[in-house]
């Protein structure tokens, strides 16, 4: 929920709260205050509460729990009961076994115990108008009573210091543990930075990099070419270009945790002819009876293309003849779960009408033909009268009927033209409900919950691509608990493959179209090029982006096997400027074999159209040595987080097995000296940069239940962390340093000279020096076998780049 939409809900029911008499009952005020406080205006859904959870110690009024762990103890007493004694206004922070809370200890007292027997550390008191945090299970010895608790006095001083209520008790702030922050600050460990954190290179310092004629040009026809390539808007492409491949580890890995969790055996698309998908569908025509199908798959697997091409160009022609195929495409939806059963009806009459009818709406006798069985019980049962005296006016009445039907009961609409597509056109209705799984899971419940709806009312073949992490979670609970369903698995194809069948089917276009696009350059030394088909030339890239083994790895790991992202990061490396484009060119007319040097490929990587790497502009490759000037610590925390999801990677004895939930990461490295909101900032910038990735992958949010493994760009940036010469040389310019005598160093290192081979080294062997050395001041690695990867880890980095140099 918006902080601020929260603020502005407080405020309109503030009002409603004073008319409440103080003699009300404890139950009044749970029922009138606290209870709409914590879900219309913290976040908390009713499946979050717990009332008068029984414990050894009584009954808890409230215990709210996130993801069915709980999270927070909530005591509440009758409006009448003070619990400050102290008349000061505003919010403020009091011994929590001071006089100012003398009222207030019993309460305090009992809200501890309910901690102690739930395992939850912090809690709230509260009268509904006097509102008291309290750190009822601490840590590293302090005593819980000595400790400060955060007093809100009364609503109206909750209204004036808003953003810290929100902070403590709502769900959001719970999950971030933010009462930490808040309690530590008011005891005096404000944990602020006061050093100074400065780059080698100044952001400012770092320029665009100046085009030749030519190559502003060529720019243009890579990215149209690129743009090209992904097929994105050429549905014949994708089709022609879909690729047959074999298992990757990560389809493996996928197929695997379905087999485990959910399916006892899953049909393995034979993507070639999609013969099982073919078979499934005769079957359902044969015997006059719907399916239900998923088409599962990894993200990038081509699950959508899969169904495109097979119904226009693999399915037989005698087949696709008993077919009503149409596609509802998901990612058009506003994602609004109250009203996504209406719009599905809504699409779903749209294009059925499209299909059956044309692109006219349907006449008169069409609908009257669709509704046949409704008009003939009008005239012959209660509107029989009017059928015999009046038929222009029964025919007005039937018409006001069905309009009222195509808009205001879509869904009955939709039924009844599936049914006439059934029973008069001799058609299976094959609906494909595509992209459901870019929507959190209580959407595409609601979105699968309408497909089977379908499926049970009327002959149908209902198909739904997916990923196999949203089958898991579907299955756990929602209707794939209590449906049944033919399930496919679609192997990930290689990005290699991928870009290897794009690039034929554009040189087969080019010579198709023939030759245009002339335009005559002056190369260096007087060379004079005239570009006859520029799309030719384009396509030599295949030597580049598909021949070249270090390169192909490297976009695949970089871009997650997400061949739109991959196509992405190919279109950067290929019109930076640092690869030059009249070099290519020479070597293109001269019939020579097409080779970029793989430091020039690094190096357009990284730095893209500047002089050097920028984060800012750089939206696949980050800099895992970064801290914020607000939170100075280790700049070894993204390697290490890293570190530990590869050992458990390794370790892991199935897919789901790789995963680790960020409890276990923060209980990990809290015997390191790491706590919660050091990491969480830390783990955010590797989500956001796809180095990690949550089990959910519609789940955004850092809590301690989230579930985390690292992904192969996290892998390929560990590789360029311990063995990438251009990378580490680049982190060691802008990484912000605290060290301002190494950073001046450093600049009199590079100053008045052009760097060698040993300069380089000599700098980047001072900087991961500098590293290693920041991070033993924040970081102590325990001597156990558990944390063997992270001493390996920072042993890697000393052996590579100090004592090797």
């Amino acid at each position: 929920m918006d902080v601020d939409f929260a603020h502005k809900k407080f405020n309109s029911i503030k009002n409603e709260f004073a008319s409440l008499h103080l003699e009300a009952t404890e139950a009044d005020t749970r029922f009138q205050i606290i209870d709409r406080i914590f879900k219309e205006v913290l976040g908390w859904d009713n499946c979050d509460f717990r009332l008068e959870l029984h414990t050894t110690s009584g009954y808890a009024d409230y215990v709210l729990t996130d993801n069915g762990v709980n999270k927070f103890v909530v005591e509440a007493k009758r409006a009448s009961h003070p619990l400050v004694d102290t008349k000061k206004p505003c919010v403020s922070y009091y011994t929590a076994g001071g006089s100012t809370l003398k009222s207030a200890i019993d309460g305090l007292q009992q809200a501890q115990s309910y901690c102690l027997q739930t395992g939850v550390t912090f809690s709230l008191l509260t009268n509904g108008f006097q509102w008291i945090g309290f750190w009822a299970i601490r840590e590293h010895g302090i005593p819980p009573f000595d400790g400060k608790a955060v007093v809100f006095p009364s609503l109206s001083s909750v209204a004036e210091d808003f953003s810290i209520f929100y902070d403590l008790f709502s769900k959001e702030g719970i999950r971030g543990q933010l009462f930490k922050t808040h309690i530590n600050e008011a005891e005096g460990f404000k944990i602020t930075s006061s050093d100074q954190l400065e780059s080698v290179t100044s952001p400012d310092s770092i320029k665009l990099l100046k085009r030749s004629t030519l190559a502003s040009d060529i720019e243009v026809i890579f990215t149209k070419f690129f743009s090209d390539i992904s097929g994105k808007d050429n549905a014949e492409m994708l089709a022609e270009c879909f690729v047959e491949s074999k298992e990757s580890h990560e389809a493996e890995v996928g197929l695997e945790k379905i087999a485990r969790n959910i399916i006892n055996d899953i049909g393995v698309v034979d993507s070639t002819d999609g013969y099982e998908l073919q078979e499934q569908i005769r079957s359902s025509v044969e015997r006059s009876s719907g399916d239900f199908v998923l088409i599962i798959g990894n993200k990038g697997a081509g699950k959508s293309t899969f169904i495109d091409r097979f119904f226009r160009l693999v399915i037989s022609g005698e087949l696709k003849s008993k077919c009503l195929v149409v596609r509802i495409d998901l990612a058009d939806s506003d994602g609004d779960e109250s009203s996504v059963n209406k719009w599905l009806s809504s699409r779903l009459a749209e294009r059925l009408e499209n299909e059956m009818f044309g692109t006219n709406a349907p006449s008169y006798n069409e609908l009257q033909g669709v509704f046949w069985d409704e008009y003939d019980k009008w005239r012959r049962g209660e509107f029989a009268t009017l059928y015999d005296t009046n038929k222009t006016e029964f025919k007005i009445k039937f018409g006001e009927f069905l309009h009222n039907l195509r808009t205001e009961d879509q869904y009955t609409y939709v039924l009844k033209l599936l049914s006439r597509a059934v029973r008069a056109n001799k058609q299976l209705p094959c609906i494909i409900f595509d992209n459901t799984d870019h929507y959190p899971k209580t959407f595409q419940e609601k979105v699968f919950q309408h497909a089977q709806s379908i499926n049970r009312a009327v002959l149908s073949f209902i198909i739904c691509p997916i990923t196999d992490t949203t089958v898991w979670q579907l299955s756990k609970s929602g209707p794939f608990q209590s449906y049944h369903y033919h399930s496919f698995y679609l192997p990930v194809p290689q990005s290699k493959d991928i870009l290897q069948k794009r690039v034929a089917y554009l040189r087969r276009k080019v010579d198709e179209e023939g030759k245009k696009d002339k335009k005559d350059y002056t190369l260096n030394k007087g060379l004079r090029l005239q570009v006859d088909d520029i799309k030719g030339f384009v396509a030599c890239i295949e030597e580049v982006f598909v021949n070249t083994e270090y390169v192909s790895r490297t976009i695949s790991w970089l871009s997650n096997h997400d061949i739109r992202r991959g196509l992405l990061i190919a279109e950067r490396i290929i019109t930076s400027p640092i690869i030059s484009m009249e070099s290519i060119i020479k070597t293109w007319i001269n019939g020579e074999h097409l080779v970029i040097p793989e430091m020039r490929i690094r190096q357009a990587l990284l730095y893209g159209n500047y002089t050097m790497f920028r984060q800012d502009h750089s939206e696949y490759i980050l800099n895992l040595f970064s801290i914020s000037p607000r939170n100075v610590t280790s700049p070894l925390i993204k390697p290490s987080i890293i570190r530990l999801l590869l050992d458990v990677k390794n370790s892991a004895g199935s897919g789901e097995e790789e995963y680790l939930s960020v409890a276990r990461i923060c209980d990990y490295f809290d015997s390191c000296g790491l706590g919660l909101s050091t990491l969480s900032e830390h783990i955010s910038d590797l989500l956001n940069y796809r180095l990690i990735e949550p089990y959910d992958p519609t789940d955004s949010e850092i809590y301690s239940e989230q579930r985390l493994r690292v992904t192969h760009s996290g892998q390929l940036h560990y590789e360029f962390m311990n063995h990438g010469f251009i990378y580490l040389q680049n982190m060691s310019l802008v990484t912000p340093i605290r060290n301002i005598m190494l950073v001046d160093e450093l600049r009199q290192l590079m100053d008045n000279k052009k760097m060698s081979r040993l300069d380089w080294d000599r700098l980047k062997k001072k900087f991961v020096s500098y590293l290693l050395e920041e991070d033993c001041k924040f970081i102590s690695i325990p001597k156990l076998e558990h944390y063997s990867g992270q001493r390996l880890l920072r042993e890697e980095l000393r052996s590579n780049w100090v004592e090797n140099v």
